[in-house]
């Protein structure tokens, strides 16, 4: 299972199925984002990504592992993804699979440095018995063009692009969205300023549209709960420094 989204008793599921050859030692994986019924019957398949991973060699590929199912979500009666790494296209389908309409936005993707590089594979590691094995990392240099789509209770959409990520925000802002109508229609650039947010730690979780939650310490509290799992003698450091986990609802003024 990856995500679900349910909506006006209708949902939606990405999930994956995979097989494992042993002569070849190649895994084949078949994710689906797909309607179902209440059984979890497949009723409409909207999009399917098969991937195989030779287990022999670790390998991190990110134009191999970009699938349109990478950023999606529920509306009334349609689903919304970004089938296109670099560029901003968005498929509006409606729930019998059928591409309805196509909002494109003139837009150059951000360029990535070797440190944002690196800090996307960093935490990258594969133990087989007891034994850390090398990974072949290939990064592209550059973000997707779209990060994250949310639709809000009224229908509108909203857009999380690659320039509004926690890292590249101005102190004090810790949202940034382009809001779409249901139409595809640019409305406005909305910046979610939140005073005392620290970009390092916290993160914010779209609601409706108009409630928004903000956790903060996340990273904090995270890196605490799986200290327990580590051998590295940082255990009791790790937890002792943890910030403690807060939640916080915020309501957007009319």
């Amino acid at each position: 299972m990856g995500r679900a989204a349910m909506r006006s008793g209708q949902l939606v599921v990405h999930s994956g199925r995979g097989t494992f050859d042993m002569e070849t030692s190649k895994n084949t994986t078949v994710s689906t984002l797909a309607l179902v019924d209440n059984e979890g019957t497949e009723i409409t398949r909207f999009v399917e990504h098969t991937q195989v991973r030779d287990l022999s060699r670790q390998e991190f590929n990110e134009e191999k592992n970009f699938s349109e199912m990478d950023t999606w979500d529920l509306g009334d009666e349609v689903i919304y993804t970004a089938p296109v790494r670099d560029e901003y296209v968005i498929h509006q389908r409606d729930l019998q699979g059928n591409v309805t309409a196509i909002f494109r936005r003139e837009f150059q993707t951000r360029q990535r440095d070797q440190e944002d590089k690196d800090e996307l594979t960093e935490n990258m590691r594969i133990i087989i018995n007891g034994v850390t094995q090398e990974i072949d990392k290939h990064v592209l240099d550059n973000d997707p063009a779209l990060m994250s789509l949310n639709v809000a209770r009224d229908g509108r959409l909203f857009a999380g692009n690659c320039f509004g990520q926690r890292k590249l925000l101005p102190e004090g802002v810790m949202g940034r969205f382009d809001v779409l109508g249901a139409d595809g229609k640019f409305l406005e650039e909305l910046s979610l300023v939140i005073p005392g947010v620290n970009h390092a730690q916290d993160r914010l979780v779209f609601l409706d549209g108009k409630h928004w939650l903000l956790i903060r310490n996340y990273d904090s509290a995270s890196e605490s709960m799986f200290a327990g799992f580590r051998d590295d003698g940082q255990e009791q450091e790790d937890l002792e420094e943890a910030e403690a986990l807060e939640v916080v609802l915020y309501v957007m003024p009319d």
